[in-house]
């Protein structure tokens, strides 16, 4: 039984060497994780008119930024109140088309994001935010 035991604990080790060293070759040729992607929440959220003609059209959109690093996301918190201002700028701007379809309120995130990633270039020297998403607009 002892004979027994010993073979079967020694084929197991033999079947598990391979293993073990396939799992340490990929562990070694595996690239460093990637960065983990980091949220700032601009708060509060942004409440304003936009459109033209005799009715007054409101919105409210809750933007969040995703950065990918603690020295992007403190350099967008620091940079706050920059950014508020032109998003601000850029939601009053808007006609009123552009809330009134996904298709426009998609492009409206791109341009917002493109607004930002250039004021964070102008004043840090680096775009610092990755993507713009609304957690919540609202038009009416």
């Amino acid at each position: 039984m002892k004979k027994l035991t010993a073979l079967l604990a020694a084929a197991l080790l033999a079947l598990a060497m391979p293993v073990l060293a396939e799992e340490e070759e990929a562990a070694e040729g595996e690239a460093p994780p990637k960065p983990q992607a980091q949220y700032v929440t601009m708060t509060p959220a942004f409440v304003g008119n936009y459109g033209v003609g005799p009715r007054i059209k409101f919105f409210k959109a809750e933007v969040s930024l995703r950065v990918s690093s603690d020295e992007a996301k403190a350099q967008v918190e620091a940079n706050q109140p920059l950014l508020r201002n032109q998003l601000v700028m850029l939601f009053n701007s808007q006609p009123d088309e552009a809330l009134a379809s996904v298709e426009a309120k998609e492009a409206l995130r791109k341009q917002a994001l493109a607004e930002v990633q250039k004021a964070l270039k102008e004043e840090t020297g680096a775009e610092q935010v990755e993507d713009l998403l609304f957690t919540n607009l609202i038009a009416q």
